[in-house]
């Protein structure tokens, strides 16, 4: 039994840009439902979600300020006991990240 947890998004974005990320959860090959995403930002969470028939999740999020961000997902699996992922890497809780970089908009001269 191996979960995977993917994530996908841009690797860059300008300030106040909504920006999309969308991931899928598994066993092995098999699509987990109903699962709850929680997406981080720098270590802090930002926004929840479930994932649907087919393990899918996504999120929508605005950077503020320009700066470099790690951005990642955790997810809890139904009946499966929860253990933080910090702990254990991979198993109750499962992360996948991918990296951002926001930029200022450019000023028109």
């Amino acid at each position: 039994m191996a979960y995977k947890l993917t994530i996908t998004g841009p690797e860059f974005a300008y300030v106040g840009q909504e920006v999309l990320f969308r991931g899928q959860l598994t066993e092995d090959t098999t699509p987990i439902k109903g699962a709850t995403v929680k997406l981080y930002v720098n270590d802090e969470v930002v926004a929840e979600t479930v994932t649907d028939e087919r393990g899918n999740y996504e999120f929508k999020f605005k950077f503020e300020e320009p700066g470099t961000y790690e951005v990642y997902s955790e997810a809890v699996i139904p009946g499966v006991p929860a253990v933080p992922w910090r702990e254990i890497g991979i198993a109750a809780a499962i992360v996948a990240g991918v990296g951002l970089l926001a930029l200022a908009a450019r000023k028109k001269a």
